[in-house]
């Protein structure tokens, strides 16, 4: 039988003066190739298991997963399969990427939201071991086409370096946690392509080479649907050029098609980056040129991957990048040696020398700091495909070692070095893992990286704030589980083992909370001693501004306000700079600076840029909370004439507009604008809330208590719900029920003022058992409590001692106000009510003149006054004065004339959700 002729495509390679072996070992058999898969997916399985049940990831995992209704399903009443096509409709912040997200929408779907996080982390490394068998069978491939054998060695090499790769810590943050998805899903993709385009070159027919190759393309535009890789087409050039030859590749329209798929993408991707302005925001905090810090990005992954012990979830910028940098030579040198590598492997037919290079820098230059993407110049997720490039130059040089006739010994020295390697990299995963997967342990990692540098403090603050905000939520939903438990009678042990897991659970959110704060005080200082961090005013105007905005979310608005007028003197005609320092102002309740400020900030946006619409809703509910509603209305109109309003600021303009139609203008209207919010997000609070209060002010009480109710079973701290629902009870003269909402409020947070004040308040008005000595306790930590003032005025009254109740009155006009109380508002309120439901005697008529009496001098309300006067002057009240000579002097005193200018109202603190108090 003639011999078959020889493959002209896989003649085999040699090195001058080196001949190969005559006799090849025997092929890898099947069992043996069972035993490397099984080995293989254990030992990176195993690397990356820690961990798996941790909680979500600040940032992109809750950006695009925990708080995306199109993944969740929450407040999204669309089919699974609409939500999906949705997805793929629209990019997601700065990024197309639909098809790794339609695939959390189908996990949370099957799953459910308690196990997502465990079911990502675990689809994340499933993917990941698949892509590592991908690669050991590309790296096999390739080696045995281009060596002309398939022997045990090679399979046994390609085997190792498949499973350093997989191990190889600098892949850690990415298929560990944070969005790896985008990564290990596009390489999924692209190695399948690949591996069906070599398919593509080996002698197949005419129609079946056509219909692989339509698949490897469908397979490349799945890959590039997860994540973007403009510059595959080069890499595809290189493997063809190295299986059928430079001018083969050239000619070949496979290579066209593919250029074609790379470049729509490319243009697409970066016309969506330069919508969402992230490469201008990038610009700024970058240091050195495009090219500078490409360069000393080079180094940075080059040293990544040979000394491991940097690798970071996050490489700061490097604040000597530029051409004096002995760091952007090394880059240089360091390309300039694989274009030297590439050149020498060209010419004595390596061709792994060719195709391994072109890959690593044609995956990785777009991410390497051309376009400063994502203010930094290096990420170690990124060496995710590239690394495999590395591996394929690699393997091309153990391969070649290893098989040589009087060689043939070395493979034992590759294995043994691939399982010292391996050893050390295995243990590494494991440990690295754990950081991967914890908010907390990250940021520590880029601190310890950086140990003075203002940004990584940054990094810090963000991952303890929110592990705090996490333990919270998780507090409250441990409270609403202990009322649950208790109204169905469990036993005491029971409850008291799940009180206790509730304390533990508010300890550990406030040991986070203070170290939150002492991060942020560390990192004003840093900022104050590190000038250098910083590439311009511009760049340190914007660190301050997030430092104030960090502490105008915890209402710290002194700090905040500092904060903001520090980046004043680094950007001072930046209208994010005056924005800051309006709601920091409008906070501290100084009004006419904080309106200076707002208009400020109006004045330096552009009057058709998309920042517009949020200057004139700030503005606008500045007068909203002066009760200048009408005047805020078309404020609010003109941000909702904006087109393309991303879908935050529409909402909040709209419910911005509804509370102004509700309180001055058409109650109806306005709240066909909260329930057009509520359709698409039936859960959002801020609707809720202004649902209610229309209900409230409309007197619809049912309705106004179920939506309260709503309101309080999300959140059961919310003051202004409370207080709502409060309201609706106490229109039936019952102050006994909102008592247990505050005792469920006081339950996770037992020092909040407000919810004590109130509730020993409304014990007093429902005139409880135990009520007088919680007034006492409560007055003896915080003296002339205005609410505790008021409740032993009630009791005053009852008691039938009027001058006492008049003593306890002005004792409450003297106190620290409790949060959006007016003392005479609420007493007079709450009098007016008790005396409608006869729960205290007539006589409190006399002490009810006297408050609006008071009213009506504070807010010069001639109304009011006169409202007063009618009152003091019934017969009914003289009667009951008549007995009381004591009490008409101050009462006269209340009834005085009116001043002939009106009085500034007393100020209030906005009513805001209580965060657990800052340490002094």
């Amino acid at each position: 039988m003639n011999a078959s002729p020889p493959n002209p495509l896989a003649d085999p390679l040699t090195r001058p003066g080196v001949a190969l072996d005559e006799q090849p070992e025997p092929a890898i058999r099947l069992t043996t190739r069972i035993l490397l898969t099984l080995l293989l997916s254990v030992l990176v399985v195993a690397a990356g298991a820690p961990g798996l049940d941790f909680m979500w990831i600040r940032g992109d995992e809750f950006l695009f997963i925990v708080n995306n209704p199109e993944v969740t399903g929450i407040g999204n009443e669309a089919t699974l399969g609409t939500r999906i096509a949705t997805i793929f409709t629209h990019p997601h912040q700065d990024l197309y990427q639909p098809l790794p997200i339609a695939t959390f929408a189908i996990e949370a779907a099957i799953w459910g939201p308690e196990w997502m996080s465990t079911v990502v982390r675990t689809t994340d490394l499933l993917l990941h071991t698949i892509n590592a068998l991908l690669v050991w069978n590309l790296l096999a491939a390739l080696m045995r086409y281009w060596l002309g054998r398939a022997t045990l060695s090679i399979a046994l090499i390609t085997w190792c370096l498949a499973a350093l790769w997989a191990l190889h810590p600098a892949l850690v943050f990415t298929y560990a946690a944070d969005m790896g998805r985008t990564h290990v899903l596009s390489a999924f993709f692209v190695l399948l392509s690949l591996r069906i385009h070599f398919a593509v070159l080996t002698p197949l027919s005419a129609e079946r080479r056509n219909g692989w190759f339509a698949l490897s393309l469908l397979l490349l535009i799945l890959a590039q649907l997860c994540k973007v890789i403009p510059a595959w087409f080069l890499v595809i050039f290189a493997f063809e050029a190295c299986i059928v030859g430079v001018p083969g590749a050239v000619r070949s329209l496979r290579v066209y098609l593919v250029t074609a798929v790379c470049a729509a993408f490319g243009v697409l991707a970066y016309l969506t980056s330069r919508e969402y302005g992230i490469l201008d925001d990038a610009e700024i905090a970058v240091f050195g040129d495009p090219l500078s810090r490409s360069l000393v990005a080079a180094w940075y992954y080059f040293r990544d991957i040979v000394s491991p012990g940097w690798v970071s979830a996050w490489q700061l910028p490097d604040i000597q990048t530029g051409w004096a940098y002995s760091r952007t030579w090394i880059g240089a040198a360091l390309v300039g040696g694989s274009v030297i590598l590439v050149v020498l492997g060209a010419a004595r037919r390596h061709r792994e020398f060719v195709l391994g290079p072109f890959w690593f820098w044609a995956t990785l230059a777009p991410v390497l700091g051309l376009v400063a993407a994502r203010e930094v110049a290096a990420i170690d997720r990124a060496l995710y495909l590239p690394l495999v490039g590395f591996a394929i130059a690699l393997a091309g040089v153990l391969c070649r070692w290893a098989v040589t006739a009087s060689e043939r010994n070395r493979v034992s020295a590759v294995l043994a070095g691939a399982l010292v390697a391996g050893g050390a990299m295995f243990y590494w995963d494991r440990t690295l893992v754990q950081v991967a997967r914890d908010d907390i342990g990250r940021a520590a990692r880029v601190v310890a990286l950086n140990p003075y540098d203002p940004r990584a403090l940054e990094y810090r603050w963000i991952a303890e704030e929110g592990r705090a905000t996490l333990l919270e939520r998780t507090a409250r939903e441990q409270l609403v589980f202990i009322q649950a438990q208790r109204d169905e009678g469990a036993p005491p042990e029971v409850l008291e083992e799940l009180i206790e897991e509730l304390e533990q659970i508010g300890e550990k959110a406030n040991e986070y909370l203070r170290r939150y704060y002492e991060t942020l005080e560390e990192a004003v200082d840093a900022a104050e001693n590190g000038a250098d961090y910083f590439t311009s005013d511009a760049d340190r105007a914007a660190f301050h501004r997030r430092l104030s905005w960090q502490y105008y979310g915890q209402q710290a608005y002194e700090r905040s306000l500092e904060q903001a007028l520090r980046a004043a003197d680094f950007a001072p005609d930046a209208a994010d700079t005056w924005t800051r320092i309006a709601r920091a102002r409008h906070a501290l309740r100084q009004i006419e600076p904080a309106i200076d400020a707002y208009r400020k900030a109006l004045d330096l946006t552009p009057k058709d840029g998309p920042l517009r619409p949020v200057r004139l809703s700030d503005l606008a509910n500045l007068l909203v909370d002066l009760g200048q509603p009408a005047d805020a209305a078309p404020l609010f109109r003109e941000a909702l004439s904006f087109d393309g309003l991303p879908s935050g600021v529409k909402i909040s303009a709209t419910l911005g507009l509804a509370i102004c139609e509700i309180r001055a203008g058409d109650g109806s209207r306005g709240r066909e604008l909260a329930e057009s919010v509520l359709k698409v997000n039936p859960q959002m609070t801020a609707a809720l809330h202004v649902l209610a209060e229309s209900h409230l002010r409309s007197h619809r009480w049912n309705e106004a208590g179920i939506t309260f109710g709503k309101l309080l079973k999300v959140n059961p701290i919310d003051y202004v719900a409370l207080r709502g629902l409060r309201n609706v009870y106490v229109q039936n003269g019952d102050w006994a029920t909102p008592c247990n909402a505050w005792a469920l409020a006081l339950g996770f947070e037992p020092q909040w003022r407000e919810a004590r004040s109130f509730a020993v308040f409304d014990s007093a008005c429902a005139d409880l058992e135990n009520g007088r000595e919680a007034l006492d306790r409560l007055l003896k930590l915080d003296e002339n409590n205005p609410l505790a003032c008021l409740g032993k005025m009630i009791y005053a009254i009852r008691d039938d001692n009027l001058t006492e109740a008049l003593d306890w009155l002005d004792r409450a006009m003297q106190g620290r106000p409790v949060a959006g109380e007016n003392p005479p508002a609420r007493a007079e309120a709450e009098l007016r009510q008790l005396l409608r439901f006869e729960k205290v005697p007539p006589t409190a008529a006399l002490v009810r003149v006297k408050l609006l009496g008071t009213l009506a001098q504070t807010y010069n309300d001639p109304q009011l006054l006169a409202e007063a006067r009618t009152l003091f002057e019934s017969e009914d009240l003289q009667a009951l004065l008549a007995g009381r000579p004591e009490l008409r002097a101050p009462l006269e005193a209340a009834l005085e004339p009116l001043a002939s200018q009106p009085a500034e109202p007393q100020a209030t603190q906005p009513a805001q959700k209580r965060s657990p108090a800052m340490p002094a």
